[in-house]
This record gives structure tokens, C-alpha cells and sequence, in this order.
């Protein structure tokens, strides 16, 4: 199933219906047009200082129509704030698409083969990112505050947003702190019939599969698969990291090897996850500009908005900004223990599904049913 999931993320999507804009607000544009005219405003901006070039960006916006279209994935209570600040501080609407990662590739995908400006602006996970970019369909651009993005952040179609830490977290309750786990073998064989494992985490599988098994213990690829099928036979299996996180905050299970640091439960509830163990995998969420946008002001006026004034936002919904001059709920100290997730596996599809069929064949020996 994950491989025929990947597959229909790696390839273009040539069916469905007309597409549309939300609010029908899309124009037909071509790209050449697009990436000229961003191009253009660029350089016109060049030299204005930060309130200079923001003012000069909100005038043209509105000249533009005074509207911005947004495609994206993440979670309302996360950007519908951002969204609404935005249009307080500028005056520009948003109109926002929020569908599955998945959704949104695909009609971007079909717009673009319609001839169809759709979204201005995206926000997507790397994996999305990655297909947008191999399809043509990002524009590239230059911006100042890309000096305030972390290392590795900045790309030429794309900067990163925030960071997507994936950490060990477990019950207090049920695993006291002399017995909470100090390294991965204590996470994977001290707590018998306990630990979760998500089926769709293929890529943490990997980059974890090499960077520790491999690269730390020194195992051969072999090695640490047969590893991997003595671990999962005391492991269950549960998809989707919302619930596992759930089912670890109630004690229904007493540890979860992958949780989403931004979607930790409140403050008192009865879970831990710190000290974290290296290698913490980091992912991260970017922003990009459609290549056949014809509102480039309003794309770009909006891009660095949420690389500016949206950070602390995101910081307050528990979010780890990627501008370093921002709050980030990823404590500094523990910056040396990350690893970033393998992106070469979102280029190569062959060696992409190697891995999801390696994964599946793993978890097949799980202890206990998928839920």
C-alpha cells in the first residue's frame, strides 16, 4: 500500500477535473511571463531597506487585485492565524486551499497541465517539494531574509518555514525517570510489547537505518534489517503519529519511537521525551512561489511574511521556526544531536520504494496488530 502511495506522489497527475482556484481567482498565465515577472520585481526591490520593500511589495499587491491565493497542508490552528495576520498587516485577502499533502500535489499538478494559475504561493513537506521542483512548476526567487533562515534552509525555489523534529516520547506514568531510555536499544528492547511504530515513517526508516545502524554500530545493511525484525516482534504497529502520540499521553502504551515534537500534548500532561538521542531526524516544511503565478508582488509579499512576522506565530503554536532570530520550541543545546532526513530518497524513485518495501517487509513481523 505505501508503495502504491509513493508512486502516485512521484509521478504527475494527468486526470481528474477542470481544476479551479479557490473563489475562482486563478488566471491562465504562462510560465515564461511568471518567472519574468518575478524576476523584474526582484530587482526592483533590490537595495529598499526591510519597511521600504515591504510598503513597495503591498502597493503592487494591490494593484494586482489585492488577493493572494495559498495552497497548503498544514493544520488551521497553525497557519489560519498567520493567514488572518496577514491581511491585518497588509490589507491583502487570502484565498487558502487546505487539503492532505497528496491533494494539494495533485492539483497543483493539474492546474499547471491546464494552463490554469492556481495557487501563488505553497507550502509542502519535502517529499512535495521535491516533485513540484522535478515537474518545473516552482519559480525561483531571491529574498533578504534568507540570511536568517538555519543552515541548509535555503534552496532557489524554496526556504524552509519551520523545522519537523521527530523525537522518542513515552509515559511517565508508566516509565518512571530511572527507567526512562538513555540510547536507541533501550528504546527498542527495554519495554516489551509497548513501543509504537508508524507504517508511514519509510523515510525516518531510512535515514535512521543509515546514519545509526549502519553508520554509528558499524552494522552492514543486512545487519540491521535483522535487527530491525528482533525489534518490531515486541512492537506495535499504529498508523498516524496524532494517535500514537495519544495512545502514549493515556498509557494505553508506554513509548513511541516517532512523535512529532510540535504535536506534543500541553504542558503537565504526563509524557517526556527529553533528553532526545542522536540522531533526532529533522525534517522541515518550505514555502515556494508558483512558477506561473501572475500576482508575484502578492507571492512574494506573502513568502516573506511567513519568514518574518510569522515565526513567532508559529513559535506560540509550538512550532520550531527555521528563521534563526525567532523563538523556537527546538532547544538550542540539543541542535548537535539532529540529522537531516535523507532528501536524496524524494529524488531517486527507485531507491525510494527499495526502502518502503524494505519497511513494510520489516513491520510485517510486528508483535501485535496495526490499529
Amino acid at each position: 500500500m505505501a508503495v502504491l502511495a509513493l508512486m502516485s506522489l512521484l509521478v504527475s497527475v494527468g486526470c481528474g477535473g477542470s481544476p479551479t482556484a479557490p473563489g475562482g481567482a486563478g488566471q491562465q498565465a504562462s510560465d515564461a511571463d511568471a518567472s519574468v515577472t518575478l524576476s523584474d520585481l526582484t530587482a526592483e526591490l533590490e537595495g529598499l531597506d526591510p519597511a521600504a520593500r515591504r510598503q513597495e511589495l503591498i502597493r503592487i499587491a494591490k494593484e494586482e487585485g489585492g488577493v493572494v491565493s495559498f495552497y497548503g497542508s498544514t493544520n488551521p490552528e497553525d497557519v489560519d492565524p498567520v493567514l488572518a495576520a496577514f491581511t491585518k498587516d497588509t490589507g491583502i485577502k487570502v484565498e487558502n486551499y487546505r487539503a492532505s499533502t497528496s491533494d494539494v500535489l495533485r492539483r497543483i499538478q493539474e492546474e499547471a497541465s491546464a494552463g490554469h494559475a492556481g495557487a501563488d504561493v505553497v507550502i509542502s513537506g519535502r517529499a512535495e517539494y521535491t516533485q513540484l521542483r522535478k515537474s518545473d512548476l516552482l519559480a525561483t526567487y531571491t529574498t533578504p531574509v534568507a540570511e536568517q533562515i538555519h543552515d541548509g534552509g535555503v534552496q532557489d525555489d524554496g526556504i524552509d518555514v519551520y523545522r519537523v523534529l521527530r523525537i522518542v516520547l513515552w509515559n511517565t506514568n508508566r516509565i518512571p525517570a530511572d527507567q526512562a531510555p538513555k540510547t536507541w536499544e533501550d528504546v527498542f528492547e527495554k519495554y516489551p510489547g509497548e513501543l509504537i511504530l508508524d507504517p508511514t515513517d519509510w523515510d525516518w526508516f531510512a535515514t535512521f537505518t543509515k546514519s545509526y545502524l549502519m553508520g554509528r554500530k558499524g552494522m552492514t545493511e543486512q545487519q540491521a534489517l535483522d535487527y530491525w525484525k528482533r525489534v518490531v516482534k515486541n512492537a506495535v504497529v499504529i498508523k498516524g503519529h496524532t494517535l500514537g502520540t495519544q495512545l502514549v499521553t493515556s498509557g494505553e502504551n508506554a513509548i513511541s519511537a516517532v512523535n512529532y515534537q510540535h504535536g506534543l500534548p500541553p504542558e503537565g500532561a504526563p509524557v517526556e521525551w527529553r533528553p532526545p538521542m542522536w540522531p533526532v531526524i529533522e525534517d522541515s516544511t518550505l514555502i515556494s512561489i508558483l512558477k506561473n503565478t501572475r500576482r508575484p508582488a502578492s507571492a512574494l509579499l506573502l513568502t516573506e511574511y511567513f519568514l518574518t512576522d510569522a515565526q513567532p506565530i508559529l513559535y506560540e503554536g509550538g512550532r520550531s521556526p527555521a528563521n534563526t532570530t525567532a523563538p523556537s520550541a527546538w532547544p538550542k543545546e540539543y541542535d548537535d544531536l539532529t540529522v537531516p532526513i535523507d532528501h536524496s530518497l524524494y529524488e531517486d524513485e527507485g531507491e525510494a520504494n527499495r526502502w518502503i518495501a524494505l519497511y513494510e517487509e520489516v513491520l510485517r513481523g510486528a508483535g501485535r496488530a496495526s490499529k
